[in-house]
């Protein structure tokens, strides 16, 4: 496993918190549905490396951008808040992907600008 520090979504506090140490502290959720600004920096950072080496012309879900590491270590609803968080980022044009519909269990795909 790799060194990808785990995180946690607490629903009922609405706070993203970090699982790494002892005296973990809830981080401020700016809008429940698409997590912490600290995850949308996380998140944007990551698929903006990921999205250079993507082919022009295919489709991925969230799943795919993350990779099958990284979406392992996400559990419960953290996976529903980052593919939300994804889609968020994608509709604000923050990301250089493009929504082009869903797939048979209704994840979103995304294709590259």
């Amino acid at each position: 496993m790799s060194n990808v520090v785990r995180k946690r979504f607490d629903a009922p506090s609405r706070a993203f918190t970090d699982r790494s140490g002892a005296g973990a502290k809830p981080v401020a959720v700016t809008h429940p549905n698409i997590g912490s600004e600290e995850l949308r920096a996380f998140v944007r950072s990551h698929l903006e490396s990921v999205c250079r080496e993507l082919k022009r012309g295919h489709t991925y879900t969230a799943k795919q951008l993350f990779g099958a590491e990284l979406w392992g270590v996400l559990v419960g609803g953290e996976r529903n808040v980052v593919g939300r968080c994804v889609a968020y980022l994608v509709t604000t044009k923050a990301l250089p992907l493009v929504a082009v519909g869903r797939n048979n269990a209704n994840h979103c795909l995304y294709r590259v600008l």
